[in-house]
């Protein structure tokens, strides 16, 4: 398997899409967010190979441009599920950051092959665990109470968030 840039970014948004409509908030037990089942399966299946795009990336100095990018498109996201969160442009360079941080810790998880399945769970709650904080630190906590009750954000019987 070739790995390049737009290939990561399909499995990046497969994995956003895995977990649309899942609460980062959700205090009232497991949280529903989590790597697909498709994403732990690439990951540990072609391990050396995302390794090495992930060297390219890193060594072709496109790591800064494609986590700006991820960030435009992440916090699109956030807007979409409550329209009154709001984002400077120094609020988006720190989720850039937070990104880099990401692919550097998931580059170097993928470097130890006795890293498996539940590693990459790790990985992934603390990635989630980070975006909340994020969340917090740029439009407070009050915000964020009503995502607190749902594992989802959308339940049944529910208009959602942008309409509560």
């Amino acid at each position: 398997m070739i790995l390049n840039l737009k290939l990561i970014e399909s499995f990046m948004e497969q994995q956003i899409r895995f977990n649309d409509n899942k609460s980062l908030f959700y205090n009232g037990g497991k949280s529903a967010l989590g790597p697909s089942p498709r994403t732990l399966s690439w990951l540990l299946e072609y391990r050396a190979e995302v390794a090495k795009a992930l060297e390219r990336i890193f060594a072709d100095g496109l790591l800064s441009h494609f986590t700006i990018k991820l960030a435009d498109q992440g916090i699109g996201h956030f807007i979409h599920v409550n329209q009154f969160m709001q984002f400077t442009s120094k609020d988006k360079l720190q989720l850039a950051e937070l990104y880099k941080d990401q692919f550097m810790r998931i580059w170097s998880l993928l470097q130890n092959e006795r890293a498996e399945e539940e590693v990459l769970q790790q990985f992934f709650q603390k990635h989630y665990q980070q975006l909340k904080t994020f969340l917090i630190q740029t439009n407070g906590e009050d915000l964020f109470k009503k995502y607190t009750m749902d594992p989802h954000l959308f339940s049944a019987g529910q208009f959602g968030p942008l309409f509560t």
